[in-house]
């Protein structure tokens, strides 16, 4: 139960992180307002690569925090690859290839790395 929770969590942390990410980015000027509109700028691409790297490192930590065990990460992840890929796919036209590679690439290792930094990831310091 607990693990299903932490995935669930995990992915409800990374969409809020992202969707709050993105109308920031958005009120900045950084991104466009509008969906469907291409983003090609280099501040504006790595701006969202930030903060897909903030979203899944946050997500990872939540689930590895709440399930306790180091399997809801790795299902975290897959998930958040599967959506991404769909997602990618369909805003292909709106940015470069790059940055779509990269946004993938960057999802698993991250989410395991936000997992690592929780305390249930880390072994125990031994006592003096």
């Amino acid at each position: 139960m607990k693990a299903t929770l932490g995935i669930i969590i995990g992915y409800v942390v990374w969409t809020i992180v992202w969707l709050a990410g993105n109308a920031g980015l958005s009120g900045a000027g950084l991104i466009p307002r509008a969906s469907g509109v291409r983003v090609e700028g280099w501040v504006s691409l790595t701006a969202l690569l930030v903060l897909s790297v903030v979203a899944s490192l946050g997500g990872g930590y939540m689930a590895r925090t709440i399930a306790k065990t180091g399997l809801a990460p790795v299902i975290l992840g897959v998930l958040l690859l599967l959506t991404g890929i769909a997602v990618q796919w369909g805003s292909r036209d709106l940015m470069p290839v790059w940055y779509h590679v990269v946004f993938l690439v960057l999802l698993m290792p991250l989410t395991l790395l936000g997992a690592r930094q929780s305390a249930a990831g880390r072994p125990a310091r031994p006592t003096p």
